[in-house]
């Protein structure tokens, strides 16, 4: 029932969903496709690659923006791991008002992630090709054939490896003279744990809703950890069984006077 149901979904949100199926099922020749929304949305993304499967989590399972976590109309929003734009383009329509800020730090994902934007005419996002990380500095990341798990830890040695620039929450808060954070996507294969842990805490207390994608490294750096590492800074923790691989956190309303 469950994957008849987000079949259905499918169809009712892509306009061109048998191409959609046949990307899913890896039946599509290697080569840039596009993706058309029912919805006017656009989509430029690589078939053989997980790009559909991200669109389909943000646009048709809404991983990032259930119930409780909606954008604001007017919202300052960060898209950590921007990869080719599907999730800033969804913040960008929902926050027509606000300001979207995205990180993606590889040169493949940045190029589709600058002409997504420019497709879908997003003139409140603002593109940067930077890894967010917890202390600003270069880094080695890892890079993966399907385009989505780059990574800065761990890999096979045998993959290839590419020098990225990073800046820290509090350095780019300062850069861009930002008293808040309303929504804060992070999908960065790793790199959620020492930006939220590194970050001091007049800088973590100025974000209100977070939903990440997490990705268990070791003992200290795992789902439990970080939940309990956000409750210890005043968020509320907010879990959904049948997204076990999401976290959502908010900070809870301020008392009535």
């Amino acid at each position: 029932m469950a994957n008849l149901r987000i079949f259905v979904d499918v169809v009712k949100t892509f306009q061109n969903w048998p191409t959609h199926l046949l990307d899913h099922f890896k039946l599509l020749p290697p080569g840039q496709i596009r993706y058309r929304m029912r919805n006017g949305a656009r989509f430029q993304v690589r078939a053989g690659t997980l790009d559909s499967m991200v669109l389909r989590e943000i646009w048709v399972r809404d991983d990032y923006t259930p119930e409780g976590f909606e954008i604001p109309r007017d919202a300052i929003v960060l898209d950590v791991g921007g990869h080719v734009g599907a999730f800033a383009v969804r913040a960008s329509r929902m926050a027509p008002r606000g300001k979207v800020y995205v990180f993606e730090p590889t040169p493949q994902n940045f190029a589709l992630l600058r002409q997504n934007i420019e497709l879908n005419h997003a003139s409140n996002v603002t593109t940067f090709n930077l890894a967010l990380l917890g202390h600003a500095g270069s880094r080695q990341i890892t890079l993966c054939d399907d385009q989505v798990s780059h990574s800065l830890f761990g890999g096979s040695p045998d993959r290839k490896r590419l020098e990225v620039q990073g800046i820290s929450l509090a350095d780019f808060m300062k850069q861009e003279n930002l008293s808040r954070i309303d929504f804060m996507k992070m999908d960065c294969e790793g790199a959620e744990f020492e930006i939220l842990q590194e970050c001091p805490d007049e800088v973590l207390c100025r974000i209100q809703k977070l939903a990440a994608e997490l990705h268990d490294l070791d003992e200290q750096r795992n789902r439990r950890m970080l939940a309990e590492f956000l409750k210890s800074k005043g968020f509320q923790i907010i879990a959904d069984p049948h997204k076990e691989h999401m976290l959502y956190a908010k900070r809870p309303p301020a008392p009535k006077p």
